[in-house]
């Protein structure tokens, strides 16, 4: 099918803009992929309080590794609530 596939992107070559084309080789790319390799364990996720000054918010993203830093409103910048992915 994969084939099929690339095979009607070459036919449509002109009508497959380069970013269509990329947005189509990251998505066959995600085979390789495991949940594993995408998720945070709960135990290692922070969270930025919405009551949080810019300075303390920043700090916390730095610190946490992250590639994202979801915020909540409880006052709290510890290891807690949910995140979207590692960068390492």
């Amino acid at each position: 099918m994969r084939e099929d596939i690339e095979d009607a992107l070459e036919e449509a070559a002109g009508d497959v803009t380069p970013h269509e084309r990329a947005l189509l080789k990251n998505v066959w790319g995600l085979h390789d992929l495991r949940v594993e390799d995408a998720m945070i364990p709960r135990a290692d996720i922070v969270a930025i309080s919405w009551e949080s000054p810019l300075r303390e918010a920043l700090a916390v993203f730095r610190d946490a590794g992250h590639s994202a830093c979801p915020s909540t409103p409880r006052r709290s910048t510890t290891r807690a609530a949910w995140s979207t992915s590692a960068t390492s």
